[in-house]
């Protein structure tokens, strides 16, 4: 009873970061950014290019597209949504939101979208245009996603 099986599951010696990207994403989104955070500490330190390469994260075989799960950590941490059809980009910032600067991308353009606090405890936001159009669109700050 127990051990290894004579034929092992052909991924069973792999971590699917993944899956844990996917975790992190989500918790950061439901207000545990923390925990999210360290789960991605967690990954990039398995990946931190001596004990395994940051450019590939191995899990059904090498450049597995699962862990551009990744990406998801991003949108999380800037609560970054786009509606293109109603001209919208909404952020809701999970960390830093007193002075918070961070990447967006949609299929408009990206830039980086600036936020500060006002002395009335509202917030203003910006996006500075790195590629692409905006005009027109309305910048839609703290509401839930």
């Amino acid at each position: 009873m127990g051990g290894r099986p004579a034929i092992p599951f052909v991924y069973c010696d792999e971590v699917w970061s993944g899956i844990e990207y996917q975790v992190a994403s989500h918790l950061i989104y439901e207000g545990f950014t923390a925990e999210g955070l360290q789960i991605v500490e967690a990954c990039r330190a398995r990946h931190d290019g001596f004990k395994r390469s940051p450019w590939n994260e191995v899990e059904c075989g090498h450049h597995y597209a699962r862990s551009l799960a990744s990406y998801g950590v991003l949108l999380a941490l800037t609560g970054f949504r786009c509606d293109a059809v109603n001209k919208k980009l909404y952020f809701k910032p999970a960390m830093n939101q007193d002075n918070f600067k961070g990447f967006f991308c949609c299929a408009s353009g990206w830039g980086i979208y600036h936020q500060t606090k006002n002395a009335d405890g509202s917030f203003k936001g910006s996006i500075e245009t790195l590629y692409g159009n905006f005009d027109g669109y309305n910048l839609i700050i703290g509401q839930e996603i």
